[in-house]
């Protein structure tokens, strides 16, 4: 094999680096710390359900009974019927959140932390969190590559979930 030239060689690394980062891009994909985007019909015809879902970068720990790493999920859904929402949802455990609402914490970047109001789903699950005022949060959501939410968990205390939201595209 005749010795590569200098343009070459640095051609090949090129390759090799652009390959390296779709492989990385790839895994990240796969594990759900990118925005993965669905979308379904409704089935009574009043049009498309859209989500955007991503998971939290960092995993976190609770005691007995929910014991085990997992990992927060940040869903935005359009729904024809139910409307616009941020939800924040955990695998096991607990949100802990009064009758009416509970306040989390989100920061996006290195911002000021700001107070948004919850609620719980409709069903009463405690994995899930409905955030309230989308536009707000989703106008703040597109400036930014980083979002932390800071919520309170039955007998666990405030957990906080960090989110790359770099790429988000609505």
């Amino acid at each position: 094999m005749a010795a590569m030239t200098p343009e070459q060689r640095a051609e090949e690394e090129k390759k090799r680096i652009d390959a390296a980062a779709l492989e990385e891009e790839n895994r990240l994909q796969r594990l759900g710390l990118r925005w993965n985007y669905e979308e379904s019909p409704d089935k009574m015809g009043r049009g498309t359900i859209k989500h955007a879902i991503v998971k939290s970068t960092n995993e976190i720990e609770f005691g007995f009974p929910y014991q085990g790493s997992q990992r927060g999920t940040l869903q935005l859904r359009v729904h024809p019927k139910y409307g616009k929402d941020v939800i924040l949802s955990v695998e096991h455990g607990q949100f802990l959140c009064g009758v009416d609402s509970c306040p989390v914490a989100v920061r996006f970047d290195n911002g000021v932390a700001q107070t948004y109001d919850a609620g719980e789903p409709a069903d009463h699950s405690t994995t899930y969190l409905f955030l309230h005022n989308y536009d707000r949060f989703v106008g703040s959501l597109r400036k930014s590559k980083r979002v932390s939410i800071e919520a309170q968990f039955y007998q666990e205390a405030t957990r906080v979930f960090e989110f790359d939201t770099r790429g988000f595209k609505w």
